[in-house]
């Protein structure tokens, strides 16, 4: 039988570097709280048929300001919120390889 210590991950992925109009972020910690967040400001965005949504997301996970993303592509910050996501699960699958099946 696996045998898992929960108290040693403390983060559900690996430090994710991100690239974005010539400017790195490192996003070093998504928990669940932070994943939580992501989907109130996803169905608040939804509600509200607001468009800040992604940027919103993006500043959360990256610890920036959201004006900082306000004149960015929105398919750019679409496809960054992507990789986190992929990163996330790729993470997640690596560490629990059963989950996967």
């Amino acid at each position: 039988m696996p045998k898992i210590n929960i108290d040693e991950r403390i983060q559900l992925s690996e430090a994710i570097e991100i690239i974005l109009e010539g400017k790195t972020y490192l996003i070093t910690k998504i928990d669940t709280a932070a994943m939580k967040k992501a989907d109130e400001i996803q169905k608040k965005g939804v509600a509200d048929k607001s468009i800040d949504g992604p940027i919103l997301q993006l500043a959360m996970f990256t610890g920036v300001d959201p004006s900082e993303f306000e004149g960015v592509d929105i398919r750019k910050v679409g496809a960054a919120l992507l990789a986190i996501m992929e990163a996330v699960e790729a993470g997640l699958k690596a560490k629990n390889p059963q989950a996967a099946a």
